[in-house]
């Protein structure tokens, strides 16, 4: 078993990619790594399970997929200037959970990325629509510690 303290920690970006290398590498001959780290991206990049502590507590923990895939996706295009977003397919159905067009750009927030991607994707194809600037994601782990922490703290707040 190997204890890791914040390993990258004033490392440039080179030097912290060949340890993350390296913890991979020791990770496959079957050492057991427990890392600290503030770098989201390292947890996501290293971690096979991870716990997310806040104020000293464990506040959540599991599969980095699984603590992220909790948060919702987002995805991103711009209908046609002679679209608007009453012609797109009903988004209630298909996952969406909040929504917004600004200056012919869309916004949706989906808990079914592939669902909600799938169908807007046959609608645009079946009528020719181009969704320029098309973007689909999944959350990040970033983006779920910054809701873990926030909900947290507004707990505490009251």
């Amino acid at each position: 078993m190997l204890f890791l303290d914040e390993p990258t920690t004033g490392l440039d970006a080179q030097s912290r990619r060949e340890t993350w290398e390296l913890i991979r590498e020791l990770k496959q001959q079957g050492t057991t790594v427990l890392l600290t780290t503030h770098y989201l991206e390292e947890a996501e990049q290293l971690a096979d399970r991870l716990a997310i502590m806040h104020a000293g507590r464990i506040a959540t923990s599991g599969r980095v997929a699984d603590v992220v895939a909790e948060r919702p996706s987002r995805m991103s295009f711009e209908l046609p200037r002679d679209h608007f977003l009453g012609d797109v397919p009903p988004l209630a159905p298909l996952g969406v959970s909040s929504y917004e067009e600004t200056g012919g750009t869309v916004r949706l927030e989906t808990t079914d990325l592939q669902r909600t991607a799938t169908a807007l994707l046959v609608w645009a194809r079946d009528r020719g629509v181009e969704l320029r600037g098309l973007d689909a994601r999944s959350a990040t782990l970033e983006e779920a510690f910054m809701e873990i922490a926030k909900g947290l703290d507004s707990e505490e707040a009251r």
